[in-house]
């Protein structure tokens, strides 16, 4: 093998490790970092926008980083077993528990800023107008859990939070609401689940 690509190959390993722990240690201190959430309305759902989507996007660089590393590290090993007839199962071996090593460090970073533990709440989104004014209902349930965030929507496609409900046992309405469109807000009739026939009205002011 060539002494510099040797040489690249015993290196690499331990930048991704460096490069991971740099990444830990920024984490930690931007985790207390306020944010700023806002949304829009696209592609029939609400996109939610914060310093988090650079955060995120930048993990992302560093973990395609290291996924590539290490194909180069396997390939070059690969191609030194079929010259040079060497044992490769040891080196193979330690790449991979690099990469483990590397993806633990960057999970624990990602979950220290987002808290991202990933419930997987299947968002469902349904749009209603009065041709005044326009609100998108997103309904999220996960085992136990249900509720719903209503959205107005600007003329931008702007989202704006102006009101959140819970239902019983992740229960979901499926776009079933009773809507009264008034000039500064909507009366809105749900099933909140918690028995046979649990309807709820409630009025909800619309953003100026």
């Amino acid at each position: 093998m060539n002494p510099h690509i040797k040489k690249i190959v015993k290196i690499l390993p331990v930048f991704n490790v460096i490069i991971c722990i740099i990444t830990l240690i920024v984490s930690f201190f931007i985790k207390d970092v306020p944010v700023v959430k806002t949304y829009t309305y696209e592609d029939n759902r609400i996109i939610t926008h914060s310093w988090y989507d650079i955060y995120l996007s930048v993990l992302a660089i560093i973990f395609f980083i290291i996924v590539l590393s290490a194909l180069v590290c396997i390939s070059v090993r690969i191609i030194e077993k079929i010259k040079t007839k060497k044992k490769i199962l040891r080196h193979i071996r330690n790449i991979f528990l690099n990469f483990l090593l590397c993806s633990f460090i960057m999970i624990l970073g990602d979950n220290l800023v987002t808290g991202a533990i990933i419930y997987d709440y299947s968002p469902e989104y349904y749009k209603f107008s009065d041709n005044r004014h326009t609100i998108v209902i997103e309904e999220k349930s996960y085992l136990l859990y249900g509720g719903g965030t209503i959205y107005q929507i600007k003329n931008n496609n702007e989202a704006v939070i102006i009101h959140t409900f819970t239902t019983d046992d992740g229960g979901r309405n499926h776009g079933r609401y009773d809507i009264n469109w008034h000039d500064d807000y909507a009366e809105i009739t749900y099933n909140t689940f918690y028995s046979e026939d649990s309807k709820r009205t409630e009025k909800i002011s619309f953003a100026s």
